[in-house]
């Protein structure tokens, strides 16, 4: 290299190190923004979002037999079938645009219309005639709640997005809301205590109305999301999800709680046992006593009890003789009845 400067200096050359940028052009690139921009606003509206369910979040399930209906698709798409394609077509591309910003490290470029994106993916996510397209839905509903939400004033706005379709007579649209729940738990830790109304509490709320959702499949699939959350906020989650669960519980005695909050509150203890898989801290015990009371109640509560058991017997079999040294004689033979309870002929 030095030997190529010498020769080009002492011949006279005057060639420039690099060349110049080129110039700027900043009406095109505005007039491609301002396209790309009304291409996804026609995109959106012709998702066809508006006609997403908005209810009573007490509704009934979507079928009265199994729970698995197809209603959820009719209330989530238009009637008429050459509308039904037009939105799902619409709804594709929208994924498409989801993905390809992220991919190309983008993601700044859809923050402007995060909540109808997110609208988009959560109704794709929830139709069930395609598992491929439902699928595809919830990846992107997982990757809208990965976006820089607090730096751009959208946490706020996404929480009460998932509150608002949480009313939804379609269950799957309900079941739908926990994955990009899950990135919006982490993500509320760093909220600053400024923000109103606080993120913790609204997902606090949401989370215990997905617990006690009508559809089983929904709060089945809401505990372990749960238990994440009280494992990420700690001791103060943990004693205000207990409270909670014992509230629920205690109505029984009255006949004042249905069969599906009831339900809620035995997962919501069986979210608390969950937080300790491997050893028996002081406040587990309790736990556990509360868990046995419902051991012979109908189901699902009596099937939701065994597992809870059978689940702490197992992970703690390796240091089964540790573990059982926190427990009193009277613990441990509540612990052996709920695992098997006793039959009526014994």
């Amino acid at each position: 290299l030095a030997d190529c400067t010498a020769a080009a200096s002492a011949s006279g050359s005057t060639a420039p190190a690099a060349s110049p940028p080129p110039p700027g052009q900043p009406q095109p690139a505005a007039r491609i923004g301002a396209a790309a921009a009304g291409l996804l606003r026609s995109v959106l509206a012709a998702c066809r979002l508006e006609g997403l369910p908005r209810g009573s979040a007490d509704a009934a399930p979507d079928a009265a037999s199994g729970g698995n209906g197809g209603g959820g698709v009719v209330l989530l798409e238009p009637e008429d079938e050459g509308e039904r394609a037009s939105a799902r077509a619409a709804r594709v591309v929208a994924l498409a645009c989801v993905r390809g910003c992220v991919r190309h490290g983008r993601p700044q470029a859809l923050l402007p219309y995060g909540e109808q994106l997110l609208r988009a993916s959560l109704a794709t996510a929830a139709s069930i005639n395609d598992p491929d397209l439902s699928n595809a839905g919830r990846a992107c509903a997982g990757l809208l709640a990965q976006l820089p939400l607090l730096e751009a004033g959208l946490l706020v706005p996404f929480l009460a997005l998932l509150k608002d379709l949480s009313a939804s007579p379609s269950w799957h649209l309900r079941g739908c809301l926990l994955p990009p729940l899950k990135y919006l738990i982490y993500l509320g830790q760093f909220a600053p205590p400024s923000l109103q109304p606080p993120p913790q509490e609204a997902i606090q709320a949401l989370l215990l109305q997905l617990l006690v959702d009508p559809q089983l499949e929904v709060r089945e699939a809401a505990m372990p999301v749960v238990a994440g959350y009280v494992r990420l906020y700690g001791p103060h989650a943990r004693r205000r999800l207990l409270a909670w669960a014992d509230n629920i519980l205690k109505k029984r005695k009255n006949g004042g709680a249905p069969l599906a909050q009831r339900h809620g509150g035995v997962l919501g203890l069986a979210a608390l046992v969950a937080l300790a898989p491997y050893d028996v801290p002081s406040w587990l015990p309790e736990v556990l006593e509360r868990l046995a009371r419902h051991a012979q109640q109908p189901q699902p509560i009596k099937a939701a009890v065994s597992r809870v058991f059978a689940d702490f017997k197992r992970t703690h079999q390796d240091n089964w003789a540790a573990s059982r040294k926190r427990l009193t004689p009277e613990q441990l033979e509540m612990l052996a009845d709920a695992e098997q309870p006793p039959h009526w002929y014994a």
